[in-house]
């Protein structure tokens, strides 16, 4: 009996329509309130996810669901590995401040040349004292 040939995705073969969403990290500070702050970061990623204008990326959800906490170290490696791989597009900042980890992370980003974006009054005005 002969086998049907496999034929590819249709999207895997037709030029796309439109430009793909850019992969924003989502920062946030984790520490301090740490199921509270979850609980913000999952409710921006789906704000962002239902917008439709971009796709989330915040990987510290599967560590903290299928590993132990991470280190700093082991968080700015994996940023680390993120941004010079050159799958995230920009870095989006929210919440009430600017932490110690989303510090590492704007010098990550402005070192890989990713754009940093506040989408919070209080982290676009810490970008600015950063910038002086």
């Amino acid at each position: 009996m002969k086998k049907a040939a496999i034929k590819p995705n249709q999207a895997w073969t037709e030029p796309r329509a439109k430009k793909p969403r850019p992969i924003v990290w989502v920062g946030h500070e984790v520490s301090g309130d740490v199921e509270g702050n979850l609980a913000k970061i999952t409710t921006i990623c789906e704000r962002i996810q239902r917008g439709g204008k971009a796709q989330p990326l915040f990987p510290s959800f599967t560590s903290r669901r299928f590993q132990k906490k991470l280190t700093p170290e082991e968080s700015l490696a994996q940023v680390t590995i993120f941004f010079e791989s050159g799958c995230v597009h920009e870095l989006w900042l929210y919440g009430p401040v600017i932490s110690e980890g989303m510090k590492r992370e704007v010098a990550l980003a402005r070192i890989n040349n990713i754009p940093v974006v506040g989408k919070t009054k209080e982290t676009r005005k810490a970008l600015k004292a950063m910038e002086r």
